[in-house]
């Protein structure tokens, strides 16, 4: 079980939060001239921002309100200069041992230029949710890309995205118990329930036909369930389940391994890509750390992601070819 002082500790690696609106390492003022965006984005939720800080290079964090989340989310989605600006992920945690509160954080990847690494930059956009209501407005109606992010932290952790369109479970089986959270500091690693089997569908749409395809089928890479909608010969839907190899990885690297463990923990995530899950999260600690590597090792790294990479490709190649897709 994962300790208050274990999570002290951890902390200790991150950016230090920013006294009386400035940051430790720059004041406001010089952290939203670094990057184009920043000072507009500031300026047009500034009284729903709590902290500003820059995490590292191309990295800046912005604090705020829950229920401004969706609009500060689609102000850089919809932004008319950066076009390529996306939503690419979010992430929830449980900081309940260090200050009582959970986190929701969406980032945000900001193109500027295409592959231009001076100008493109990275935005999180952390919000605290309180322990007794952990909840925050939804944005996955207007943008499709949160619909399973949002769905994975409510599963995961009991977070809870007031006004989502699908809110189904998306991990978790529809039997794992109500009020039950995997992700929670509070969640014994060893838990594993049995319970009554259920499942939860969504109706057939009328006027198609419904073709259950899976869960195990050999043209995918893991078990997933695909009931697909269809009129004549077109597809018009799906209603899918994955998630059936779940493994708790990340349950079991925070609550029984040590940090040099984790690393051939990850390298086990996926059986083709283990070198690549294995140097992401060497590179999440030496960010967090300030570590700087030595050259030897970034060449041994790109060599070894180059050949991985290549393999993945040739793989991939060999898959789609019985397939008739090339």
């Amino acid at each position: 079980m994962v300790t208050t002082r274990d999570l002290e500790a951890h902390f200790e690696f991150e950016c230090k939060a920013c006294e009386n609106g400035h940051c430790a390492k720059a004041d406001v003022e010089t952290i939203l001239s670094e990057r184009e965006g920043l000072k507009e984005f500031y300026e047009a939720f500034k009284e729903h921002i709590k902290e500003c800080k820059r995490m590292t290079y191309g990295q800046y964090m912005f604090i705020i309100d829950r229920e401004v989340l969706p609009e500060a989310v689609l102000w850089w989605h919809n932004h008319p200069e950066f076009k390529e600006t996306h939503m690419s992920t979010a992430v929830g945690t449980d900081e309940r041992p260090l200050n009582g509160k959970f986190v929701y954080m969406p980032f945000i990847n900001v193109q500027v230029e295409h592959k231009n690494m001076d100008r493109n930059y990275w935005v999180f956009l952390r919000t605290y949710l309180p322990a007794d209501d952990p909840s925050f407005p939804s944005v996955a109606e207007k943008l499709p890309a949160a619909l399973w992010i949002e769905r994975e932290v409510k599963d995961l952790l009991g977070l809870n995205p007031i006004g989502h369109p699908d809110p189904r479970r998306l991990i978790l089986p529809e039997d794992f118990p109500e009020g039950v959270y995997p992700l929670r500091k509070d969640m014994d690693y060893k838990y594993s329930p049995i319970t009554d089997p259920k499942t939860e569908y969504r109706e057939t749409p009328e006027g198609t036909s419904l073709v259950p395809m899976g869960p195990v089928h050999m043209g995918i890479e893991e078990p997933a369930h695909f009931r697909l909608f269809v009129k004549g010969e077109e597809i018009v839907d799906v209603d899918y389940r994955g998630f059936y190899s779940h493994r708790g990885i990340e349950k079991t690297g925070e609550g029984r391994l040590t940090y040099n463990q984790v690393l051939f923990l990850a390298e086990r995530i996926c059986g083709i890509c283990g070198y690549q899950h294995s140097v992401s999260y060497a590179m999440a600690v030496e960010r967090l750390a300030d570590v700087e590597i030595p050259d030897r090792a970034r060449y041994i790294r790109t060599l070894m992601l180059e050949l991985e990479r290549i393999h993945n490709h040739l793989l991939w190649v060999g898959i789609a070819s019985p397939y008739g897709r090339i």
